[in-house]
């Protein structure tokens, strides 16, 4: 199925390698060394604030799905949640398994994270997977038209033996006792205003002063 999307993308030159860039569709894509995101997520997490590195990254998921949605034209939440993953797992984030999903409440899904091998040496074993979190909640928000949230349930460094992940809006997370979870381990007192900001007003011309919003939010402390 990926190498098919990856294919057609190719051949009908929407999904170009020339110049020194990856475009997709006038998207300037990169790809990023696995290791970079598990550095990444060591120093959030020894710095104590993983909840940053979520929000970031929902942030990078939500732009992203919204400009796949807009370049190739996706009308329903079946072909944004399609599409949307076949091009996670063609950028490498990992081969996904759908295991329950309902438009406009929830994306119940499981995966081999390929980011836990470079974290064997964190002693704590709980959830650590937020960038896939953050940026499969901010690209869900398109499936389901509302902010979304990302709470991972199982992970392969507590000894599961997959990641298992649940995308849901807050009705839904709350009706499966997964909103305080959600709530305390992403900040969310800080940084849902946030979100439904971005949701409600973003568009392309206000990237710059979003972004700076953004940094100014990560950057500021009490």
């Amino acid at each position: 199925m990926v190498m098919a999307l990856l294919a057609k993308l190719l051949m009908t030159k929407q999904l170009k390698f020339e110049g020194g860039y990856i475009d997709m569709k006038n998207i300037t894509m990169s790809l990023v060394p696995t290791f970079f995101i598990s550095e990444l997520t060591k120093y959030f997490r020894n710095k104590n604030e993983l909840d940053k590195f979520y929000f970031i990254s929902w942030y990078w998921g939500y732009v992203l799905v919204r400009k796949i949605n807009e370049k190739f034209n996706l009308k329903t939440p079946e072909q944004i949640y399609s599409f949307g993953m076949d091009m996670a797992e063609a950028m490498g984030i990992g081969l996904y398994q759908t295991r329950d999903y309902s438009a406009g409440n929830y994306t119940h899904f499981t995966i081999k994270s390929p980011y836990i091998p470079f974290l064997a040496d964190i002693k704590e074993r709980k959830p650590i997977d937020h960038f896939i979190a953050g940026a499969m909640a901010g690209g869900g928000c398109h499936v389901h038209n509302a902010v979304c949230q990302n709470v991972e349930v199982a992970c392969m460094l507590a000894g599961d033996k997959m990641c298992e992940f649940l995308t849901g809006t807050e009705t839904e997370l709350r009706k499966r006792g997964l909103w305080e979870t959600a709530k305390s381990r992403y900040n969310l007192e800080k940084y849902y205003p946030l979100q439904k900001e971005i949701f409600s007003k973003y568009d392309e011309t206000r990237e710059a002063e979003i972004l700076t919003m953004i940094i100014n939010e990560l950057t500021y402390t009490k």
